[in-house]
């Protein structure tokens, strides 16, 4: 009997260290998931042990695992592929999304089949130079914007989804300047 507690406050150590390792980096939003199961496998502990499942309980189970499985599995490739905004924060209201960029940023935007449109206004007192990528795909590369005026442009995509849009902004001798993107999102 005591040598069965001492496995199972090992193992119970163990666990949680496992998992304080795993989630250790992500904090709060990725340990969440697990907290619940270390909390049944605790009360489960208290109450005495598992009872073996029946056999059609079991296989409910395991085809229940089977079918979040498949639903989940195409979107492991999609998130692993998964572009964090970065730069200055980017607002969103209704079909717009704006930023005041200085240098380098990106951000996700949702585009329709329709298409976005994208502008680029110089507010500052010189000239700068900008680049545009939607998807990787360079629209602008090392475009000069004059002050006071604005560059716009068209993106049509062929899919619903969201877009990668990077810019960046450096005045001519190669440091960062402000410049203000916008970029409206088409009705289909």
């Amino acid at each position: 009997m005591i040598r069965r507690a001492v496995f199972l406050l090992a193992g119970w150590a163990l666990l949680n260290l496992g998992l304080t390792a795993l989630t250790g980096f992500g904090g709060s939003r990725l340990r969440c998931p697990f907290e619940v199961h270390v909390a049944l496998l605790a009360s489960t502990v208290v109450a005495g042990g598992w009872p073996r499942p029946r056999p059609l309980a079991l296989g409910l189970g395991l085809a229940g695992s089977i079918a979040a499985a498949v639903l989940m599995v195409p979107q492991i490739e999609r998130t692993a592929s998964a572009r964090a905004n970065y730069g200055p924060r980017w607002t969103l209201t209704d079909a717009r999304t704006v930023a005041r960029i200085s240098g380098d940023s990106g951000a996700n935007v949702l585009a329709t089949p329709a298409g976005v449109d994208l502008s680029l206004r110089n507010t500052g007192p010189a000239p700068i130079r900008v680049d545009l990528r939607v998807d990787g795909v360079a629209l602008v590369a090392a475009a000069v914007v004059e002050p006071g005026t604005e560059r716009r442009l068209e993106w049509r995509g062929s899919r619903t989804g969201l877009l990668f849009i990077e810019a960046s902004s450096t005045a001519l001798d190669g440091q960062p300047a402000p410049v203000d993107v916008q970029i409206d999102r088409r009705s289909p």
